[in-house]
């Protein structure tokens, strides 16, 4: 009986997150981004809110949920994309890109926001495993509404250790009222992005400047 009870409650609280994500997405396709973000963030498990910030879960400590206001991962050609325990920064969790060869436009892994108005500080670690391609990969901060970049990154390529990363971006007072964290390869024409080797992130944050 026990078992039966419990599984019947697990039925529950499975329904009940469905019910809660499909309401997340309804209020995001009504442009309703505020009352999304905060039904988001009601429906986070203990363990998840350690996790919150400007940015979700940016030490990639948690599996990403795919939905809401947590890192969205597509499948891209050519590109595998992990979540690697025991690999990152002080044998910590860590985001893994791997590039096998084929010509992929590749910008499959970002999250939305919803910062305020005001400058920001977007810093990470970055570890680079002979990541060959012409310009290399790189983060940006874009507002969703007409993908005006805000900020990004050093560009990121070749070969290297555990390194730290840092750069500023200003969210303006209208018309940029959602943003995206996007991880991008740079390029304009197909063979631009041609690219093998991999890439790892750990301790992806935003902080507010003023």
């Amino acid at each position: 009986r026990d078992l039966v009870r419990s599984r019947g409650l697990g039925d529950v609280y499975k329904r009940q997150h469905h019910v809660q994500a499909a309401l997340i997405r309804r209020l995001q396709k009504d442009n309703l981004w505020g009352d999304a973000y905060f039904a988001w963030l009601s429906n986070l498990s203990d363990v998840q809110l350690l996790h919150a910030g400007y940015v979700f879960n940016g030490g990639f400590e948690v599996s990403p949920s795919a939905g809401g206001f947590d890192w969205i991962i597509s499948k891209a050609p050519g590109v595998e994309v992990r979540i690697n325990a025991a690999s990152g920064v002080g044998n910590s969790t860590a985001l893994s890109v791997r590039f096998l060869g084929l010509k992929t436009a590749f910008k499959h892994v970002f999250q939305y926001m919803v910062l305020s108005p005001g400058s920001y500080n977007l810093r990470g670690r970055v570890k680079l495993d002979d990541l060959r391609a012409f310009k290399g990969v790189q983060w940006e901060v874009i507002c969703k509404e007409g993908a005006r970049t805000l900020g990004a990154s050093d560009t990121f390529k070749g070969q290297g250790g555990w390194r730290s990363f840092e750069t500023t971006f200003s969210v303006p007072e209208s018309g940029c009222p959602v943003q995206l964290l996007r991880l991008k390869l740079l390029g304009q024409v197909a063979l631009d992005f041609h690219a093998t080797g991999c890439v790892c992130f750990d301790d992806i944050a935003i902080t507010k400047l003023d």
